[in-house]
């Protein structure tokens, strides 16, 4: 196995001299790809249940931003969709494969999709209002999320009201 070390001092020296490079083709290509592969960010993906407390458009829009700094093609995109559903939003799926299934491009998919799930921006009040800290849930995490519906309900809330907000979802898990 060629050490991508030893990968990198063969190439620069083949370059330079302009000889022709003695690395195997397979081997060369398996090393661009870890080059190129470490360039990608490893960006996590969580899943998405469907649940009144989970934001479609943001988990969307997550999605969307990782599928295109992967590259990935409309069809992978669908499968890597598929896998990171759970709970309600999987079994929307499953109850409804053979009409999802059909509809061509990602985006299509996509909208079909969110057409189906309960939205928090049609109504961030409602959302803001239900919104509880789930134990699975980091602090971090809560904190940010009721935040951004703070905005979403009210762009001039107080601190204080957001403040309220937060500490009303976290019940007497930190109190």
């Amino acid at each position: 196995m060629l050490l991508y070390s030893e990968f990198m001092h063969t190439r620069s020296h083949c370059r330079k001299s302009g000889d022709k490079c003695s690395i195997p083709e397979p081997i060369m290509a398996d090393a661009r790809a870890i080059v190129i592969t470490n360039k990608i960010p490893n960006l996590p993906l969580e899943t998405f249940s469907g649940q009144p407390t989970d934001d479609i458009e943001a988990f969307l829009e997550r999605f969307k931003l990782i599928k295109g700094i992967y590259g990935w093609k409309d069809l992978d995109a669908r499968s890597y969709f598929i896998g990171l559903l759970a709970g309600p939003a999987k079994n929307f799926y499953f109850s409804n494969k053979e009409k999802l299934d059909v509809i061509e491009g990602f985006d299509a998919f996509l909208k079909e999709f969110e057409k189906h799930l309960p939205s928090t921006t049609s109504d961030p009040n409602n959302a803001l209002f239900n919104r509880r800290k789930l134990d699975t849930e980091t602090i971090t995490g809560y904190f940010y999320d009721v935040t951004r519906l703070c905005q979403r309900a009210d762009p001039a809330m107080s601190e204080a009201t957001q403040i309220q907000h937060i500490l009303k979802g976290l019940g007497f898990q930190m109190l």
